[in-house]
């Protein structure tokens, strides 16, 4: 019923998480979603926007992204990988 009233789906926006760490940054935990998505402005979640988009290029048997992470400077609280 929220759902419906808030105009939204019960579905995820195509996404894939990641947790960037680096030595003199803040770790950051995040989410690149599709772009192209038509789904992105209701997502279910609200965490979908535009700037958090990049494209998806398909090589071969894989899939290829290229994004840019800003980190903000500080203390990481993840020095290492949480798996290996």
């Amino acid at each position: 019923m929220l759902i419906k009233l808030a105009n939204r789906h019960p579905l995820r926006s195509a996404h894939i998480h990641f947790i960037v760490s680096a030595l003199g940054y803040e770790t950051l935990i995040t989410q690149v979603f599709a772009s192209g998505d038509k789904t992105i402005k209701t997502d279910v979640v609200f965490t979908a926007s535009e700037n958090m988009t990049g494209s998806f290029v398909k090589k071969n048997d894989h899939y290829e992204l290229h994004y840019d992470f800003q980190l903000t400077p500080g203390i990481s609280i993840c020095t290492e990988a949480p798996i290996k």
